[in-house]
């Protein structure tokens, strides 16, 4: 989000050439959603948006993502609903969706009551749930999947053209700026001797900047060199540290290249530091409803004896298939009535949810094998929730991201403690004066989530910020 946001902000302008450089295959980062069978969908990245403030240049794109249908949002207030629609007893999924906070109590013994014998058994305390409501927090979700968001950015705010690789850079309009999702950074090298450069040997180039791309495309992998004047590294900490220790690491080269710029240094030192906690993700279907009296919660659970940090029923949002309303398993062809719905009670029913661990159950499990994890955080959800023996699991699969959230540098440890936006599961963010990493000396900038904090907003926000600095730097070199 931190690249699109840079996009939009430097689009139409016409000194300005701008290639996005997506390593995917779809743009977004951990803006992501997948389906699974035709009738199974998940949003197991970003759960939500939400803006911090309504000025914000992310809280604009969602009012005009919204205006375009791109986004809806996911929840309403329980006193802003209908008569009609308060929640039920019989069917909790009769009542507008609510999300907010739950926490944790001990689970009950069987028998006489009490509390239970193992201090680490723990279920949720629904009665304690706490919803939030549209005026602290007002939650969005991209339509039909979360991937509208950054498609949306990319094709209707920043009207970016999409050449295939092999065209990528050559003859662009003036102020149009281009994408291209499957190009990986392999490398980047110093080419003018500015601020302490010196030029690569084995280049004429007259731009400042060089990459080797690994490109995908139809199919086959090549490579493809590219140059720049102004380099935006819009990626998490550890892989901009990575790309900028190896532009560094060249002074020793012994060729005789002497790169010797400490603004390089700096940027590089600032994305070292900064930490990234993992965090396991659960996709799963259940063949019935779980019917809990809310949409998605983050687990308030100070021990972290759960091992849970954030649960959402995905077929609540808005544009998802609903089982329950015969839009998904009933309608989705003889390959998922096979494979899944010939396993439920009533054809049709079920529920898809994403349950996300907590940092300390991520970290303790971080080598362990998918399925394996995917059959522990299973259980450990359905034990939380109190529903074992109610649905059956019909489909499960773990995803890790490696740097769900970003942690601040060790020396900033007792910086602001954040809600862990998105759905992620919470943790502290550090920010750089107006969320970016600049060198305008060298023409490097760096800017995501570790810069200016763990939502999809922030990333956004950051970009933006980046793409400002970068128009003030061209306007600055055009007036010399």
């Amino acid at each position: 989000m931190a690249g699109l946001g840079c996009l939009a902000a430097l689009s139409g302008v016409e000194d300005a050439q701008v290639t996005l450089l997506e390593a995917t295959r779809v743009l977004g980062g951990r803006v992501r959603s997948k389906t699974a069978l035709g009738a199974l969908a998940w949003d197991h990245g970003a759960s939500y948006f939400s803006a911090r403030d309504d000025a914000s240049p992310f809280a604009r794109l969602l009012r005009d993502a919204e205006a375009a249908g791109a986004v809806e949002p996911w929840t309403r207030d329980a006193a802003e609903a209908p008569a009609s629609d308060e929640p039920s007893t019989d069917d909790p999924r009769a009542a507008p969706p609510l999300v907010g906070v739950v926490p944790v109590k001990p689970r009950a013994p069987p028998g006489p009551a009490g509390a239970s014998s193992d201090p680490g058994d723990v279920v949720l305390d629904v009665d304690a749930f706490e919803p939030w409501t549209s005026r602290r927090k007002k939650l969005w979700v991209g339509t039909p999947s979360m991937a509208s968001l950054p498609a949306f950015v990319a094709d209707s705010v920043a009207r970016a053209s999409r050449p295939e690789a092999s065209w990528v850079g050559d003859n662009p309009t003036a102020g149009v700026p281009e994408v291209l999702c499957g190009a990986y950074v392999d490398r980047v090298v110093a080419l003018r001797p500015e601020s302490g450069f010196a030029p690569h040997p084995h280049t004429t180039a007259k731009r400042r900047w060089g990459m080797m791309l690994r490109c995908r495309e139809g199919g086959h992998m090549w490579y493809k060199p590219w140059e720049c004047d102004v380099l935006v590294l819009a990626t998490n900490a550890p892989a901009c540290a990575s790309l900028l220790r190896n532009v560094a690491v060249a002074r020793d080269d012994p060729l005789g290249v002497s790169i010797d710029a400490p603004a390089i240094d700096r940027a590089a030192n600032r994305a070292a530091k900064t930490r990234g906690a993992a965090c396991w993700s659960l996709t799963a279907a259940f063949d019935a409803s779980l019917n809990l009296p809310f949409a998605g919660a983050k687990i308030v659970d100070p021990e972290d004896r759960s091992g849970i940090a954030w649960i959402a029923n995905n077929s609540s949002k808005p544009g998802r298939p609903k089982p329950s309303e015969g839009k998904g398993a009933a309608s989705a062809g003889w390959g998922y009535r096979w494979a899944e719905v010939g396993r439920a009670p009533v054809a049709g029913e079920g529920e898809c949810w994403v349950v996300n661990a907590g940092p300390r159950w991520s970290a303790e499990r971080r080598g362990l094998d998918p399925r394996d994890a995917a059959e522990e955080l299973c259980e450990a959800f359905l034990r939380l929730v109190d529903r074992e023996g109610v649905a059956a699991p019909v489909h499960v699969k773990a995803t890790k991201w490696n740097h769900a959230f970003p942690l601040p540098p060790e020396e900033e440890e007792e910086g602001e403690e954040d809600d862990g936006g998105d759905g992620k599961g919470g943790g502290a963010r550090g920010r750089d004066a107006g969320g970016v990493v600049w060198e305008p000396s060298v023409a490097l900038g760096a800017c995501g989530d570790w810069t200016s904090g763990p939502r999809a907003g922030d990333a956004y926000d950051a970009g933006v910020a980046m793409g400002e600095a970068v128009k003030e730097h061209l306007r600055a070199m055009k007036e010399r």
